[in-house]
């Protein structure tokens, strides 16, 4: 998948987001290539008309970190209060040394036997600190649902960093992410209605279906939504871990849109 580098912007808590690997179309995906029409008239989508359910209250996920040695070392707990903002609360281990720490999560699995976070999309929420919770906007996340993200880690910093430094985030302690909720937008099913004006990219189909799509030069965020029978939040709901130069709004020849909610 053609990622885009992202920023570093600040929230309540330190945010940092760096950009890498995204989720490839599963092997055995073929791409299909629509036809383009020269005009958008005469093209038509059955809309799924899908409203988002509302981002439960309490306790909404969990996640334990867990060393190299088996040894559990944070607590992490993510909740809601009914306003506009998540608390990420971090419970460590006594005795571990937090010198140089930050807790991240990240959308993607690591590998099993990763031993270094310092490239790929990354959320940072600073040092674990127990009654210190961090902060973030729901809105800021996902569409509103952040149970994209599935991973929390634990990092740890060079004392020294040089240029012969190999790994600026050696991995501390990890352990998945655990959400006590389903996606807010389970019923949004794509359906191709085929290439228009704005949206003359290739769709990736798997028995059937629409998967993914490929960016063609020009093609507009509304457009593509539109052509796949869903709105453009949908589309970035699909999508909660792209940040293209320009802003999300902005789509790049080449780029791929995922189209499956379970694959967000």
């Amino acid at each position: 998948m053609t990622r885009f580098p992202l920023p570093v912007v600040a929230a309540a808590a330190a945010l940092a987001l760096t950009l890498g690997g995204c989720a490839a179309v599963e092997p055995g995906a073929t791409a299909a290539p629509a036809p383009a029409p020269p005009e958008r008239a005469g093209a038509t989508a059955s809309f799924s008309a899908v409203e988002p359910a509302e981002l439960p209250n309490g306790v909404i996920g969990r996640a334990t970190l867990v060393g190299a040695d088996g040894s559990v070392a944070v607590s992490v707990e993510v909740s809601r209060s009914g306003g506009d903002l998540l608390e990420i609360r971090s419970l460590p281990a006594p005795g571990l040394d937090l010198a140089r720490t930050e807790l991240m999560l990240a959308p993607r699995p690591l590998a099993d036997d990763a031993t270094c976070f310092d490239e790929g999309l990354r959320y940072g929420l600073g040092t674990p600190v127990e009654g210190e919770p961090a902060r973030w906007g729901v809105a800021d996340l996902g569409e509103g649902d952040p149970s994209f993200l599935d991973e929390a880690v634990l990092v740890r910093g060079p004392a020294e960093a040089t240029a012969e430094t190999e790994c600026f985030a050696d991995i501390v302690a990890r352990g998945p992410i655990e959400w006590t909720f389903a996606p807010l937008r389970t019923g949004l099913v794509a359906s191709d209605a085929g290439a228009t004006g704005g949206a003359r990219g290739d769709a990736t189909v798997e028995d059937g279906a629409p998967v993914a799509y490929t960016v063609a030069r020009d093609d507009l965020l509304d457009e593509v939504a539109a052509r796949f029978g869903i709105t453009a939040g949908d589309l970035l709901y699909l999508n909660p871990d792209r940040s293209p130069p320009g802003g999300v709004s902005t789509l790049h020849p080449g780029e791929v849109l995922n189209l499956v909610v379970e694959r967000r």
